[in-house]
C-alpha cells in the first residue's frame, strides 16, 4: 500500500492527523507495511503493534526498529487508538544497542577526499549532490532524505534536521552551489535506506574499505573531528560555533538559553566556519 491510497482510506481528520505528524517520506515505509500485514482498522491492540515490532527487529537493525517505533506511534496517534507505548516499546524488547552496535567508525579527512574525487570523476548527479551536502554539512541520512527542491535558495540552504535539533537556513558555499542548485529532483524518492545504498556505491568508487556500521554517519563524525582541530587552533572561534553549524540539539538547559537569546545571523555565522571547513577545498575545481 502506497502513502497515496492510505491516506484516501482515512477519514479528512485522520489524513490530516497522520501527514501533520509524519514530515519525512522515509517514515511512510513501516506505516504502509504495518497496514498491509495487519489491514487498516480502528481497533488494533497492543499486540498488533508488538508483535510487528519484533518481526521488524529480527530483520533489520536496532536503529530501523527504534524508527519504525516512533512511525507507528504516529500512527496510532492519528487514528485516535490508546496505546501505552512505553510497554509496547518493553515488550518489543527494543534493548540497549550491544557493544558491536555502538562502534562508531569515522571516516578520516583522507577517506573522504578519495570518496569526492571519485564523484567528481565519475559519479551520478544523485551521488554529488548527496556526497557535497554531507562533506560540507555533516547530513545526518534522515536530513538527506527530507532535502526538497524548495529547499535550495540562491545562497542557502533549508536543512530539516534529525534528532530534534535546529531546523535552520544554512550558508550554501560557492564550491558546492553549481551541483546543489542545477540538481534534478525529478520526483525521485531517496528514503533512508535508498541513500545507504547510494552511500556504499560511492564508497566503492573510492576504494574505501567497509566497516561495520560505515554510513554517512562516519562523514559527521570526521567532520566533527576535524572542526575540532580547526576551532581550538584557530582565534575567534568556538565549540559553540560547531554545535550550531551541525544542528546538534542543546543538551542543558544553560545551551538551550543561549540558542535562543543568541540573535546573530546563522546564515552569516556558517559563512565564517567555511572559512575554517576541514573539506570543503575538496570540490573546487582544479
Amino acid at each position: 500500500m502506497q502513502k497515496k491510497q492510505l491516506l484516501t482510506r482515512l477519514d479528512d481528520r485522520q489524513a490530516n492527523e497522520l501527514e501533520t505528524y509524519i514530515n519525512s517520506k522515509s517514515m511512510w515505509s513501516p506505516i504502509t507495511s504495518f497496514v498491509e500485514e495487519k489491514g487498516l482498522r480502528n481497533d488494533y491492540t497492543k499486540g498488533d503493534f508488538i508483535n510487528f515490532l519484533k518481526e521488524v527487529k529480527e530483520e533489520n537493525s536496532m536503529n530501523y526498529a527504534v524508527f519504525s517505533y516512533y512511525s507507528l506511534k504516529n500512527l496510532a496517534e492519528a487514528l485516535g487508538i490508546d496505546v501505552k507505548w512505553k510497554f509496547v516499546r518493553r515488550k518489543a524488547k527494543l534493548r540497549k544497542p550491544s557493544d558491536r552496535e555502538q562502534q562508531k567508525p569515522t571516516l578520516s579527512a583522507g577517506q573522504v577526499e578519495k570518496m569526492v574525487n571519485a564523484v567528481k570523476g565519475n559519479g551520478y548527479d544523485y551521488e554529488k549532490f548527496f556526497l557535497a551536502l554531507s562533506t560540507s554539512y555533516g547530513c545526518r541520512r534522515i536530513e538527506l532524505s527530507r532535502v526538497k527542491e524548495k529547499d535550495i535558495l540562491k545562497d542557502r540552504l533549508l536543512v530539516r534536521t534529525g534528532k530534534g535539533g535546529e531546523v535552520r537556513e544554512q550558508y550554501l558555499p560557492k564550491q558546492i552551489r553549481p551541483i546543489v542548485q542545477n540538481f534534478e529532483f525529478k520526483d525521485r524518492d531517496f528514503t533512508v535506506n535508498i541513500l545507504s545504498d547510494v552511500f556504499h556505491d560511492i564508497r566503492e568508487k573510492a576504494g574505501v574499505e567497509k566497516r561495520d556500521r560505515m554510513g554517512w554517519h562516519s562523514i559527521r563524525r570526521g567532520l566533527v573531528t576535524e572542526f575540532r582541530k580547526k576551532v581550538s587552533q584557530t582565534d575567534g572561534y568556538s565549540d559553540a560555533d560547531l554545535f550550531k553549524f551541525v544542528r546538534w540539539k542543546p543538551n542543558s538547559r544553560v545551551e538551550e538559553m543561549l540558542s535562543i537569546y543568541d540573535n546573530a545571523d546563522p546564515v552569516e555565522a556558517d559563512r565564517e566556519m567555511f572559512e575554517i571547513h576541514p573539506s570543503i577545498h575538496y570540490w573546487e575545481e582544479n
